[in-house]
């Protein structure tokens, strides 16, 4: 029994990494599709708001946008290291560190 326990615990630590892989290939595409969705609708509401919002000013406006432009420079950063990256070896990020860009 013991012999089957650490047999099976040598298997399925690979595998697991195996089916992490596979699943983050397509769940990160979703959460960076999801995302760059997100920022579109952030600038078309900043220049929505240069009419319709008055109190917010320019420099706020900026700022959003600035903060929007950071996450887009992310966004480029990890997708052309991820394509780079080997893809039997770990992500170089996962779709849960997507949606905590936009929490600054």
């Amino acid at each position: 029994l013991e012999t089957y326990k650490n047999k099976y615990a040598e298997l399925t630590e690979p595998a697991e990494k195996v089916f992490f892989r596979v699943k983050e290939v397509s769940a990160r595409v979703e959460a960076m599709s999801a995302l760059k969705e997100k920022l579109d609708k952030v600038v078309a509401l900043m220049k929505k708001w240069e009419t319709t919002m008055p109190q917010v000013t320019e420099d706020e406006r900026n700022a959003v946008i600035e903060k929007v432009e950071d996450v887009r420079k992310w966004i480029s950063e990890k997708e052309e290291a991820q394509a780079a990256n080997d893809p039997t070896t770990d992500p170089v990020f996962t779709s849960e560190e997507v949606p905590l860009q936009t929490k600054d």
